[in-house]
Parts: C-alpha cells; structure tokens; sequence
C-alpha cells in the first residue's frame, strides 16, 4: 500500500487523501445516524444525510479522477468527466434519498388518540420537547407541550390528546 501512494505524482496523492478521508467521514455519519435511529427508535431530523451525501459525492470525484489520471487520461480529460459524474450522483441521492417527510403537508390533527414516544423532554408550558407518533403507518415528528403539570422524559410513551397547530398536546400512559 505504501509503495502504491509512493508511485502516484503529488496530485493523485491529494485526490486519494481527500478521497479516504471523505470515506471515513461519510461511514462515520451513516453509523451514527444508525445509532441514533436504534437508540430513539424515530428516524433522526438531522444534516447527517446531507453530510453523506455530500462525502459521497466527494469519494466518488476523487477516486473517479484518480482512476482515470492513473490509467493514462490527462488530469484536464478526467476533472470535467468526473465533476458531471459527481453532480448526477449527487442529483440522484437528492431525489431518491431527500427528505420523504416534506413530500406532503401533514395534519397533526390524525396523531390524536394515538400513542407515541417522547425523544426530547416535554414541558408543561414550553413547546421545546418532541415526540413521535406511528399513525397510518406514517412517523409524525413533531414538538409537543404536556397535559399535566409534569414534564415528561425521554422514552416515556404518551397519548396524544389535542392539537395546538403543529403543536401535540400529550399525556403520559398510565402503566
């Protein structure tokens, strides 16, 4: 492995640098977003996918390059090859794997009646905390404020009871 970063010219030693580092990047944050979403049992709201996205995009440029400059082609021939493909990864990732929950206006109003999951802290006054609620087969995410006078803590599973807009009002489940 050394004597193959030792041949490459002082160009390809930047792409494939760059290139592992955007790698390592990217796989950090895909297990983090796994982690996360095991640990909550809720999908993330987060820029992790953004960031793999984007890493991605980054991996695939310069070992793209880095194999065309390799095999013969003049790093003015393999640059532009390789940025097209990256935009049409990237175009691509954006499309298929963009944000599902934006696709459509959700009415908080359904979540009443259903049980959800509480994964930041509710307060009884202050909309700061947030849950999440199966419903239809559909997670709604959305920050809640506490019936009772108790705030309610992380993993405690709640009723919704009322809407306050986008806002849930929820009680906790008595066991």
């Amino acid at each position: 492995m050394i004597s193959y970063f030792l041949s490459l010219n002082y160009f390809e030693r930047i792409l494939l640098v760059v290139g592992v580092l955007a790698s390592v990047t990217m796989v950090i944050n895909m297990f983090v977003e796994h982690l996360e979403s095991v640990d909550r049992g809720v999908r993330r709201k987060s820029p992790s996918v953004s960031i793999i996205t984007a890493m991605g995009t980054v991996c695939l440029f310069c070992f793209l390059t880095l194999f065309m400059t390799s095999n013969g082609v003049k790093w003015y021939m393999a640059f532009p090859v390789s940025v097209l493909a990256s935009l049409v990864c990237f175009m691509i990732s954006v499309v298929f794997r963009g944000d599902k929950s934006k696709s459509g206006a959700t009415d908080s109003r359904i979540a009443i009646g259903h049980t959800g999951l509480v994964y930041r802290t509710v307060l009884p006054k202050e909309p700061t905390g947030c849950v999440s609620v199966d419903v239809f087969g559909q997670t709604i995410d959305a920050f809640a404020l506490s019936a009772d006078e108790d705030s309610l803590a992380i993993g405690t599973m709640v009723k919704i009871i009322d809407t306050d807009g986008d806002v849930l009002i929820c009680r906790k489940i008595s066991e």
